[in-house]
């Protein structure tokens, strides 16, 4: 978590969570929406991920979004 406040505080990471095999199942993967100039950039944020340079994730995928603004609402649960 040290990590991700201080990207989730400027912008950096939109949002991030487990990716599981059923509800409340098995961890098998996660993903990270993050706001990033370039692609170059985006690669060299995932190069520096845990998950990445720990080793647990070997395999990765890149996706290209537009971030459109929305009305700001706290998360449920959210403090």
């Amino acid at each position: 978590m040290a990590r991700v406040r201080p990207m989730a505080e400027d912008g950096t990471l939109a949002m991030g969570g487990a990716i599981l095999d059923a509800p409340g199942g098995r961890m098998t993967g996660s993903i990270a929406v993050i706001a990033r100039p370039d692609e170059a950039g985006a690669r060299a944020w995932l190069a520096e991920d845990p998950y990445v340079t720990g080793g647990v994730w070997q395999r990765t995928t890149l996706y290209h979004t537009r971030f459109a603004p929305l009305p700001y609402r706290p998360l449920p649960g959210a403090t």
